[in-house]
């Protein structure tokens, strides 16, 4: 069930992606309030349907003292609002690939339900020798007994909508400009590009993006419990979160030109090391497209121990 990493998408548009390096748009010394106004439009109409289908794929790679990694997270999930209004349902299917100086290559896949505040998760086929216990029948993500920092599921409203929470405003864009126009499934889409306050992005609902893994699906910024590095390596004494001045963070986000709603949010955060190596080089590239919005969604509670 693990899906791998289509790694063609982190080239789509290679000219969207170098006008999304630092600096590129410097020479814009304002933002544009009508450009600006038509991306929250846009996110805010998107964020209101009740329903939506929310595919996600991200790509972690980090330098640390232990050495590098790279973590491919991919995962489709349905969500549907709940009477609360402000929490979601959720049901799909989520996979992890990661590259680890600890224990080489890893895949998993897993099944996920998350219904009413309680999230259950069932994990597809172990690899060999994997030194933890993941369930692979439907478990309570309460109950799950081992796993570390390799588990931590999309469990929050903010989790679960992932780069629709970004604070795009007047107060955290830095810099907005328009990319050349581009499709989706034959959809015409207008492209804008932004670069956010990194602070912003810390204090807000979508500050998981920022993290190893990209805040989704199976990969987290810790080794799972029990693990050390290759050659007896310490871990770092503490992991230090990085300091706004050290983010830098840019997207672009794509608008249907005839619905104006959200159809892809391209992102890459880029995050500088430090010299002690509490703060690991890392760079987390993350393409969410939303589809399916307003359509029905069911979800039932599987049966705990199947």
């Amino acid at each position: 069930m693990t899906t791998p990493f289509r790694k063609a998408l982190t080239l789509v548009g290679v000219a969207g992606i170098l006008a999304l390096a630092p600096g590129a748009a410097s020479a814009q010394e304002t933002v544009d309030p009508a450009l600006l106004a038509t991306v929250e439009t846009a996110l805010e109409s998107t964020r209101a349907f009740d329903s939506l289908r929310i595919s996600t794929q991200s790509l972690t790679e980090s330098s640390a003292q232990f050495g590098n990694l790279s973590i491919q997270n991919s995962s489709t999930l349905d969500l549907m609002r709940t009477d609360a209004d402000s929490d979601w349902n959720a049901a799909g299917e989520i996979s992890l690939i990661s590259e680890l100086p600890v224990i080489s290559t890893l895949s998993l896949g897993a099944e996920m339900v998350r219904l009413d505040g309680v999230t259950i998760v069932r994990f597809g086929d172990l690899p060999d020798g994997l030194p933890i216990d993941l369930p692979q029948t439907w478990t309570t993500t309460d109950d799950l007994e081992a796993g570390g920092g390799i588990v931590p599921l999309p469990t929050t409203a903010e989790a679960l909508l992932g780069a629709l929470m970004l604070p795009i405003s007047a107060d955290s864009v830095t810099v907005i400009a328009a990319l050349p126009e581009d499709e989706i499934d034959g959809q015409a889409m207008s492209v804008t590009q932004l670069s956010l306050d990194p602070a912003a992005v810390l204090e807000s609902e979508a500050s998981g993006l920022l993290t190893l893994g990209g805040g989704r699906g199976l990969g987290g910024g810790n080794l799972p419990g029990g693990l050390t590095p290759p050659g007896g390596a310490p871990l770092p004494a503490e992991v230090v979160s990085p300091s706004p001045e050290d983010i830098q963070v840019t997207l672009a986000v794509y608008i249907g030109a005839d619905d104006g709603l959200v159809h892809r949010i391209y992102l890459l955060v880029n995050i500088a090391g430090s010299d002690d190596g509490s703060t690991p080089a890392t760079t987390i590239t993350t393409i969410s497209d939303f589809s399916n919005l307003g359509e029905p969604v069911e979800i039932a509670m599987p049966i705990i121990g199947e």
